[in-house]
C-alpha cells in the first residue's frame, strides 16, 4: 500500500481538529499525483496501442510476402514435372553398347629353374577383350 500521509503534518486548530488549508493543500497533492499517475499510464498506453498497430501492420505485410513466395514456389513446382517430362526424350542420347568383359586365363607357369640356380617363378595371364589378345608375364 501507499505510504500517503505518514509524512504529512497537520496544523493544529486552537479548537481541535486540523487546519482546513493544510488538509486542502493535502488532497490538491494528491490529486495532481494521481493526475500525474493516471496520464503516465494513459501515454505509455497509447504508446503500447500505436505499437501493437505498426506490428500489426508489418506482420500483415510480411503474411503478405509470405503468402505470394508461396504462389510463386507452388507454380514453379507446377512447371517443374512438365519441364522435366519434355526434356526427357531430347535428355536420352543414343548409349553406346557396353564394352565386353575382359576374361582372364592363367597359363601354365613358366619353368621352373634348376635347384640352386636362383630365379623366380612367374605366371603368364591371358587377357582377351574386343578379340584383342594380351599375354602378360608377372613375376
Amino acid at each position: 500500500m501507499d505510504d500517503i500521509g505518514k509524512d504529512v503534518l497537520f496544523g493544529k486548530r486552537m479548537f481541535g481538529g486540523f487546519s482546513r488549508r493544510d488538509v486542502m493543500r493535502y488532497i490538491d497533492t494528491l490529486q495532481k499525483q494521481n493526475l500525474r499517475t493516471v496520464q503516465g499510464g494513459e501515454d505509455a498506453l497509447r504508446q503500447a496501442r500505436a505499437q501493437v498497430q505498426a506490428l500489426t501492420a508489418q506482420l500483415r505485410d510480411a503474411q503478405a510476402r509470405i503468402d505470394s513466395l508461396e504462389t510463386q514456389l507452388r507454380e514453379q513446382e507446377a512447371q517443374r514435372p512438365a519441364e522435366e517430362s519434355a526434356q526427357q526424350p531430347s535428355a536420352q542420347a543414343p548409349s553406346t553398347p557396353p564394352e565386353p568383359p575382359v576374361r582372364r586365363t592363367q597359363s601354365a607357369p613358366a619353368a621352373q629353374p634348376a635347384p640352386g640356380q636362383g630365379g623366380t617363378q612367374s605366371s603368364l595371364f591371358v587377357e582377351t577383350t574386343a578379340g584383342k589378345t594380351k599375354k602378360r608375364r608377372f613375376f
